[in-house]
């Protein structure tokens, strides 16, 4: 897995009170056709880096650790995931 990452981010603030699009999907095929493209970051997208500078602004410095707290989560999940479907993926593997 790569050790570099970026968050893409939505035009719009998260809300579980609509379907628009713009709230929930984050593809950039989506996003680039919002009104709101780019407006708070440079192609709706945060480095790791940018992402922690984000989290120690808005939550507080050091409560959140984007790099080893959540990207390692993301990791373990990852492998975890393609761990249980081997299997299936390659059938010479059964």
């Amino acid at each position: 897995m790569y050790k570099e990452a970026y968050c893409r981010t939505t035009t719009e603030k998260y809300t579980t009170d609509t379907f628009d699009k713009m709230v929930h999907l984050n593809n950039d095929a989506v996003q680039k056709k919002g009104d709101s493209y780019g407006k708070f970051e440079a192609g709706n997208k945060l480095s790791l880096d940018e992402l922690q500078k984000h989290a120690d602004v808005t939550v507080g410095p050091g409560k959140i650790d984007v790099r080893n707290g959540i990207f390692d989560q993301m990791r373990k999940l990852t492998t975890d995931v393609i761990r249980s479907v081997v299997p299936k993926l390659n059938p010479k593997a059964r």
